[in-house]
């Protein structure tokens, strides 16, 4: 019996090839453009804004212009774009105010809540990031701002954050030098740390990659 060529069959294989990457890498569309949230399918998922330096997580809310550049609409991040909606499609900069994440105190206090409820196994302290912190990236910081080693997404103002504990003694050098964070914010959808040492034993740091002693 003969075997029908790839020819033969609807589709050529470039067209197959081409099928595959349009799933898994959707481009914007005329019904995506203006306000939207990202979602686990967004393109721009884990890229950086242009603006603020940040990546762009699930639940992200952002503004896609025609020519498919995204950038976040997000008012903690301060990307200036609130101003900017005007009416349209997009509605107005109080509607994207209303739209988006509550205020830090009502974060914060869901936060706290839930890590007293479920603290890390291990019992490392968890850090609340401000502001001012090194490891949170500013418009400044530049591509190689700090990234958490699990997710892959940058550090905000308000996350929490375990801080690399690869040593419990105070004059081990690696103490001030190994500061970078791990997400531990289930407020957030963010359980890096647990998912990076479930049994609460961390067997590399973070930041070199080093294993550790046993």
């Amino acid at each position: 019996m003969n075997q029908a060529s790839p020819e033969g069959m609807s589709g050529t294989p470039r067209s197959f090839s081409a099928g595959i990457e349009a799933g898994l890498f959707p481009r914007p569309t005329e019904k995506t453009i203006g306000v939207g949230l990202t979602t686990g399918s967004s393109h721009w998922l884990g890229d950086r804004c242009a603006r603020c330096g940040h990546t762009f997580r699930r639940g992200d809310q952002v503004r896609v212009t025609a020519d498919g550049s995204v950038l976040h609409l997000h008012p903690a991040l301060d990307c200036g774009q609130l101003a900017e909606v005007q009416g349209g499609e997009a509605g107005t900069a109080d509607d994207a105010h209303r739209r988006g994440p509550r205020g830090p105190g009502s974060v914060l206090a869901f936060t706290a809540s839930l890590l007293a409820a479920w603290p890390p196994t291990n019992g490392a302290p968890v850090v609340i990031l401000s502001a001012g912190d090194w490891q949170v990236t500013r418009p400044t910081s530049g591509p190689s701002s700090p990234t958490c080693p699990v997710c892959g997404h940058t550090f905000r103002a308000g996350d929490a954050v375990i801080l690399c504990p690869c040593s419990d003694r105070e004059d081990d050098p690696r103490r001030s030098f190994c500061q970078l964070p791990v997400h531990r914010d289930p407020a957030a959808g963010l359980t890096c740390w647990d998912d990076w040492c479930p049994d609460g034993r961390l067997v590399r740091c973070p930041r070199t990659h080093e294993k550790l002693p046993g």
